[in-house]
């Protein structure tokens, strides 16, 4: 029989950290009769309408530096994603997350996407293409609303399609019978300790398939390449060099994609055949840069695994608006681009947005510290931009990684630095010339001065128009 959340009744549960997630969680948990208690580091006063809920529910709380403090007691403990799970406080202990729930409730079949870089766009794509085809479509995980209240209910014809960040898989004791990994680079450090705890969190969505799953490699990343063959399901690939069968590819000289796929998940009307030939041409992608590119190859090789038909792969494609906050055009003024990419929270996410730009760059980096370097970026920050203006915590570590990179002072762009975001548009503005892109691309973390990704491209955009409005005659 398959699990309900009838079984936490009566059951004792911490959930630690009272995020988005975490909130979702402790209402299904209290509406099936289990017994809570949150615990989270913030006051009350700083929790503000999470804590007015949770008391709502009928959960307890301990709040304050002590949170972590007497949890050996409790059957399970939920943990929020991003928190270290090698504090002294939690080892030993039942460690379970919202996520592992949703796993264990959901009957419909599961796609799962991780990597470094593409993950919501290459998600968000996967669930446009299969909700054309199945009416019962879920998109979660990383990305949007939680589902663990919801995946109870989701009938098995349906399917599931969830973002799945290293954080969330560290702990996940099953696999996605269909999964992806776009890229693999450094990130996350100052929560993972090392980049071997980065990889096997990463690893977790293909070590415990069944040996009819399928697993989807990007096999143009040279750090993937050891990856392969060590899960027990089957592999597939996506490619921008040369073909892969089984796998989807687009050449370089050529205009059309091709995919060679067996189904591994039925269509809406039953088993579909084997997928052989053109697929998609490249005019068709609406997205900037060649890693969009590989996300929609990683996309269509996901969706034609899940028992999407190839007519709905095709219509997807030209009809997918880039996501908020990903190269976004926020405005354009007297010849002068400007590009939200908040969402380049580590460097290589920095290297691909500067790599989709043709014009000359006034670029806007520097943010939270997570432990990387700047020194692979350092070149492609000399090739493309014109103008960096720095802010935050890590804008010495990128400067002195740019000069390190620089054969003479000649080589170096116009090197400035902003006490925040607002003074670096004004500064941007200030020294951009028609032809020229300004681009947020802070290749760093939001959280010194902003509390997400979000956040920070919002105040772009505001600021962007704020000044664009000011320059109006």
């Amino acid at each position: 029989m398959h699990p309900t959340p009838e079984e936490w009744r009566g059951r004792k549960v911490a959930v630690v950290g009272l995020g988005i997630s975490n909130l979702a969680l402790i209402r299904l948990l209290r509406r099936h009769g289990a017994r809570v208690e949150v615990r989270d580091q913030a006051n009350a006063e700083a929790l503000g309408p999470r804590y007015r809920e949770t008391m709502a529910l009928g959960a307890t709380l301990r709040l304050g530096p002590h949170y972590l403090e007497d949890l050996t007691s409790f059957d399970t403990v939920f943990v929020t994603p991003g928190i270290p799970k090698d504090l002294p406080q939690l080892q030993g202990l039942p460690l379970s997350t919202e996520i592992d729930l949703v796993f264990r409730y959901c009957r419909a079949p599961i796609i799962g996407i991780t990597g470094s870089a593409g993950k919501s766009t290459t998600t968000r794509l996967v669930g446009d293409m299969c909700s054309r085809v199945f009416p019962h479509t879920y998109v979660g995980g990383n990305l949007g609303r939680p589902l663990v209240e919801e995946a109870p209910h989701i009938p098995p014809e349906g399917r599931v399609v969830l973002e799945l960040s290293s954080f969330q898989l560290e702990l996940l004791p099953v696999s996605p019978v269909i999964a992806g990994v776009l890229n693999f680079r450094p990130n996350h450090l100052d929560i993972h300790r090392t980049l071997e705890n980065y990889a096997r969190a990463k690893k977790q969505i293909y070590r415990q398939q069944k040996p009819q799953d399928w697993i989807v490699f990007n096999r143009d990343d040279p750090a993937l390449v050891s990856w392969w063959g060590e899960g027990p399901g089957k592999e597939a690939g996506f490619s921008r060099r040369a073909p892969v069968r089984p796998g989807v590819w687009l050449l370089p000289e050529e205009d059309e994609a091709q995919a060679h796929l067996p189904r591994y998940l039925p269509g809406p009307e039953g088993p579909l055949p084997p997928v052989r030939g053109p697929l998609f041409r490249r005019s068709a992608i609406p997205l900037r840069g060649v890693h969009n590119e590989e996300n929609v190859l990683a996309a269509s090789a996901l969706a034609l695994l899940a028992g999407v038909p190839e007519e709905a792969v095709r219509e997807a494609i030209p009809a997918f608006r880039p996501l908020p906050h990903r190269l976004e055009v926020v405005a354009e003024k007297d010849g002068i681009l400007f590009i939200n990419d908040s969402i380049a929270t580590s460097p290589d996410r920095t290297l691909a947005a500067l790599e989709a730009m043709e014009q000359p760059v006034i670029l806007l980096a520097g943010g939270y510290d997570k432990g990387l370097s700047f020194d692979p970026l350092a070149p492609k920050i000399l090739a493309k931009v014109k103008v960096l203006i720095l802010m935050g915590r890590t804008a010495d570590a990128i400067e002195m990684a740019v000069r390190r990179a620089a054969a003479s002072s000649a080589d170096l762009p116009v090197i400035l630095r902003a006490s925040n975001l607002e003074e670096g548009v004004e500064l941007a503005v200030d020294h951009s010339r028609p032809g020229q892109v300004v681009l947020l691309s802070p290749a760093s973390a939001s959280f010194d001065m902003f509390p997400n990704f979000e956040a920070r491209g919002e105040a772009f955009r505001l600021a962007v128009h704020k000044r664009l409005h000011l320059l109006q005659p």
